[in-house]
């Protein structure tokens, strides 16, 4: 089947909208986007996915998916960034440009364990730098521009 041949199906075209209007988007969300039940969700999914319209990336218990075409790197921030409070610690990363887990806290109103959790998925992903200064360690971002330059991009997304 060619390209045409699979997105002819309106859901399988609803579907592709989908994923070109919010890249990274899960299953779960793309279920409550479509209406569709989860069988015929993934259904559709496998059938875009072998004709190599779409990708999906798999992190730990996450499927996101993204169009063909899409850089590696941005499909990895946006990985991140689709998560609310990970896109606001991003943008105050890029404001201050250095920050401690307290003032993250303070500023996004979570407990500092929740921002710890959340800065180690940062750096999984390789997107902070640590610097310790006396007893406070200060994050900030190691691809600045890039993640300024993809937060741009597709902030009609979010």
């Amino acid at each position: 089947m060619t390209r045409n041949d699979i997105l002819e199906l309106k859901t399988r075209e609803k579907i592709y909208s989908i994923i070109k209007e919010k890249p990274g988007i899960c299953v779960r969300e793309l279920q409550r986007e479509t209406g569709l039940a989860i069988g015929q969700l993934s259904y559709h999914l496998s059938l875009i996915l072998k004709a190599d319209i779409i990708k999906e990336i798999l992190n730990k218990r996450f499927r996101r998916f993204y169009l063909i075409n899409i850089n590696e790197n941005e499909a990895r921030i946006l990985f991140l960034i689709r998560r609310k409070n990970v896109r606001h610690i991003i943008k105050l990363l890029i404001i201050k440009n250095k920050i401690t887990n307290s003032e993250l806290s303070k500023k996004i109103k979570v407990s500092p364990q929740t921002i710890t959790w959340y800065i180690h998925s940062l750096e999984n992903f390789n997107l902070l730098n640590k610097e310790a200064k006396g007893n406070r360690i200060f994050y900030s971002l190691k691809e600045r521009h890039e993640i300024q330059n993809v937060m741009e991009k597709y902030k009609e997304a979010f």
